[in-house]
């Protein structure tokens, strides 16, 4: 009788178990892959994001004096503004939240009415302000926020006939991203200088 040689039913089950493990790290690698595309697609529109109320808040220094009047009005400014790295690690900060935007920060953004044709402040409230689902956003047609919110610091104030007064816009966004332990959080500076 001759025997025939094969593969053993212990090289059957260590080739599955190399294939397996080939494949969920495979799975593994790609998964990664894909949260750092996603999470660097929403960092790049969160920025956009960002510097688009940097823009509205220029715009209306530059265009409306009243409006701007406002804006730089202790309805408006605050001593210190949040700072939204440490105040996000249990969480984004919210109305009524651990950190709570709406009482004390003077938080806004900016949105824009059409009938009137103009850009206007809007106070972060219940009302106007959602967590994210996906990004941090602003619907400007709505007047609803999106885990972006913007705060107010008088700068500098000098005396003098030809001195400027500076204001500090800080303007902050913070989401739940993918793969993410903690909430990503980015922020912006700009100083303004009103003559």
């Amino acid at each position: 009788m001759r025997y025939s040689r094969g593969d053993t039913i212990i090289e059957v089950m260590f080739s599955f178990v190399v294939f397996s493990l080939l494949t969920v790290g495979t799975y593994i690698v790609m998964n990664r892959g894909t949260q750092i595309a996603q999470r660097s697609l929403e960092i790049t529109l969160v920025r956009q994001q960002l510097d688009a109320q940097v823009s509205l808040i220029r715009y209306v220094k530059d265009t409306n004096p009243a409006q701007w009047a406002e804006l730089t009005s202790s309805k408006f400014l605050v001593n210190n503004p949040l700072d939204v790295v440490s105040a996000s690690s249990d969480g984004c900060p919210a109305p009524g939240g651990r950190v709570d935007l709406a009482t004390g920060t003077n938080a806004f953004f900016m949105s824009v009415d059409q009938k009137n044709d103009t850009v206007l402040p809007v106070r972060v409230l219940n009302t106007t302000y959602s967590p994210p689902s996906v990004y941090a956003n602003v619907d400007l047609i709505n007047a609803k926020t999106y885990g972006v919110f913007a705060q107010i610091v008088r700068a500098e104030q000098s005396s003098g006939v030809n001195t400027a007064k500076a204001y500090d816009v800080y303007v902050n966004a913070c989401w739940d991203s993918v793969g993410a332990a903690a909430p990503l959080t980015i922020g912006t500076v700009t100083r303004i200088y009103d003559k």
